[in-house]
């Protein structure tokens, strides 16, 4: 009897852990979560910053601006009203995010080429 408890409560904790590492997954922002919850994770920045920053972006892309300019804008921005100190506009600035499959500069494909008859 103890050992199925302590089995299902062992699943049900793996369980618990998988759907939050999906939720934190999937809510990261596409071309700058990764990168961003490093900094938050290595406590460069706080999340409050975090999600300051990617509400600043995201404000700016449906502005219309180009993702990579509203990122600088941002990160200016958000220095100019004291919320990012200089240093932590640096580390944003030279941290890169991670490489997604099939994006360009990522892993070239483990598949073999189709040979020609």
């Amino acid at each position: 009897m103890t050992k199925t408890w302590i089995t299902r409560s062992g699943v049900a904790l793996a369980g618990v852990a998988l759907f939050a590492i999906a939720a934190g997954t999937a809510n990261a922002a596409p071309g700058q979560g990764g990168c961003l919850k490093d900094l938050v994770a290595a406590g460069t920045i706080t999340s409050a910053q975090a999600e300051a920053m990617h509400e600043a972006v995201e404000s700016l892309r449906d502005s219309g601006v180009e993702r990579r300019e509203a990122h600088r804008q941002a990160v200016a921005s958000l220095v100019a009203d004291g919320t990012l100190t200089q240093a932590q506009a640096d580390a944003i600035k030279t941290s890169k995010p991670a490489k997604r499959p099939g994006s360009r500069g990522s892993a070239p494909s483990t598949t073999a080429p189709s040979s020609a008859a």
